[in-house]
């Protein structure tokens, strides 16, 4: 072979072949980038507005993380909402309310956010947020209270302002829940959401909606005190039946107020609670009075309304202490 290429004065290098090969990998590499940055920008403009950079850049380093098309997971879920926003949209230009909104969900959002949730949605002035997706969240149920208490210590400070501007604050009611939850893109083939949905993501909303009932700012399951863990100042408000679901659910608050006296009326609560799950709501309405008159919370007001009601009409024998509330 070699002489018939001689014949015909031809010669093959043999850098030759190794340069083929250099400039295919080049090129395959090249590729190999472009597909990259492509899942890139992607992944970036898809979610930068929903989580933080750093959850961001997880996703892009491992994208096999990622799962579009929808998957059960554990999740942590928070829903907002501004109590009386109606009635307090009635005292402002539109304008004015636009800024009060714009002025309280940025700091919200950017709070979720750094602790390492996942925007959902605002719904007006409601907000619906969660952990645990589209990246893992290790320990997502404490940063969901964490996320919580510090929403509430912000509204505290953005009142002083609203005071002075527009002559009141403004109070959030905040539901948190734990539990199973189909996550990914829902909507029509031409406009949708990366969202959740689910029995705990409307059982959420529930809670959201409880907080006004019981006079609480945090209203919580037990999956999320479970989750969360013992270093917070639970309180058990109530075992109840939300509108739409059989099973009871024990719920929580977590109270605001630290120091011996606030463990004293922590005790005193979990006494009086305990003597009207027991029917023995003479005693328990006593109990009750006393803890409103100490300390003006409406919780134990609420609680001593219930005894009275229960004394003039007792409730069936097996009472399970489970409240049912038929209103969303």
């Amino acid at each position: 072979a070699q002489a018939s290429l001689n014949r015909l004065d031809m010669y093959i290098s043999p850098l030759t072949p190794l340069m083929a090969l250099a400039a295919a990998f080049t090129l395959l590499t090249f590729l190999k980038f472009l597909r990259e940055e492509r899942r890139r920008r992607f992944v970036q403009s898809a979610f930068s507005h929903y989580v933080s950079p750093q959850v961001v850049d997880q996703l892009v380093a491992e994208p096999e993380k990622l799962n579009l098309s929808g998957e059960e997971k554990d999740v942590t879920i928070l829903f907002s909402d501004v109590r009386g926003f109606t009635t307090m949209s009635e005292k402002l230009t539109p304008t004015q309310v636009v800024d009060l909104l714009h002025e309280y969900l940025t700091p919200m959002t950017r709070l979720i956010r750094e602790n390492s949730g996942t925007m959902d949605k605002f719904i007006g002035d409601a907000i619906m947020a969660f952990w645990n997706a589209p990246a893992s969240v290790p320990d997502h149920p404490r940063l969901a209270v964490e996320t919580s208490l510090a929403m509430l210590r912000e509204l505290d400070r953005l009142n002083a302002g609203f005071r002075e501007r527009y002559g009141f604050g403004i109070e959030i009611g905040i539901g948190l829940n734990r539990g199973m939850a189909r996550v990914g893109n829902f909507g029509s083939e031409d406009l949708f959401d990366y969202t959740l949905i689910g029995d705990n993501v409307n059982l959420c909303s529930r809670l959201e909606g409880l907080t006004k009932y019981y006079h609480q700012r945090i209203l919580a399951s037990q999956a999320v005190r479970d989750g969360a863990g013992e270093g917070y100042p639970w309180r058990e408000v109530d075992r109840v039946r939300v509108k739409g679901k059989h099973e009871p659910v024990t719920i929580h608050s977590i109270m605001e107020r630290e120091g011996p006296e606030a463990r004293a009326e922590l005790a005193r609560w979990n006494e009086a609670l305990a003597l009207y799950r027991a029917a023995r709501f003479e005693e328990a309405l006593d109990a009750f009075d006393a803890l409103e008159g100490f300390t003006g919370d409406k919780l134990y007001g609420l609680y001593a309304q219930r005894c009275r009601e229960m004394i003039q009409n007792p409730p069936p024998p097996g009472w399970d202490g489970v409240f049912e509330h038929t209103s969303k």
